[in-house]
């Protein structure tokens, strides 16, 4: 999932940009399970994002059930 401890790099931050808009994309075009694997390259980049999760999370949960309570918990957490 990610070192939730880790500070992102301007280099992250810009990659975990990239990911998330082509993660966008892939969703818009129903293509979840590809939406799912950019986000989570996305929350790699940058983990303490709590965006990135909700946003994996809005995918479609029958493909991934365990990713939306996992990042509901995560979300939750980082907006504590």
């Amino acid at each position: 999932m990610g070192d939730q401890n880790k500070l992102a790099s301007d280099a992250d931050v810009e990659k975990a940009g990239e990911m998330k808009a082509k993660a966008v994309e892939e969703q818009a075009a129903g293509n979840y399970t590809q939406a799912i694997q950019l986000f989570t390259e996305a929350i790699k980049a940058n983990p303490s994002l709590a965006m990135l999760y909700v946003s994996r999370c809005a995918q479609n949960p029958t493909i991934r059930p365990n990713y939306f309570s996992t990042d509901a918990y995560f979300t939750f957490e980082k907006n504590d």
